[in-house]
């Protein structure tokens, strides 16, 4: 079962989400985010987390969110990370409803972003994800 965690604003978007994986049997619960601060402040500075421990934690990260955007946690998770005596058992995908190029180069870019889902999740938006998690293992 693959642990996932989602940082999103939007209820609705995190409850379709959760309604998406759960349904597939392949997910592990949802933790859930509603800012790029609260995923930071867990998952950095609160008790090691025990979903990051055997399996590689899946991030779906969403890029418009007020205060600090998708970008900007990503870039702060990955430079306290690489301060950090935590090993990254981590794979972010940024999963937005930006159809803009702009971002979608940006996250190609941040070498801890491996992956670009388009809002809303689909059943082929699972696939993708077991795919990019696949590769990701098999590393």
């Amino acid at each position: 079962m693959i642990p996932v965690a989602i940082v999103d604003d939007g209820e609705a978007d995190r409850y379709l989400v959760k309604r998406r994986l759960s349904r597939s049997g392949k997910f592990q619960e949802l933790i859930e985010f509603t800012s790029g601060d609260r995923f930071l402040e867990e998952f950095l500075y609160g008790p090691p987390p025990i979903y990051t421990r055997s399996s590689p934690l899946l991030v779906l990260m969403d890029i418009n969110m007020p205060g600090r955007d998708g970008f900007q946690t990503v870039e702060e998770f990955s430079a306290r990370l690489s301060e950090s005596p935590r090993s990254d058992n981590t794979l972010i995908v940024m999963y937005t409803s930006s159809l803009n190029d702009q971002d979608q180069e940006r996250a190609r870019e941040i070498h801890t972003v491996r992956g670009y889902l388009e809002k809303p999740m689909r059943n082929d938006s699972i696939e993708q994800i077991l795919r990019l998690y696949s590769a990701y293992c098999e590393g």
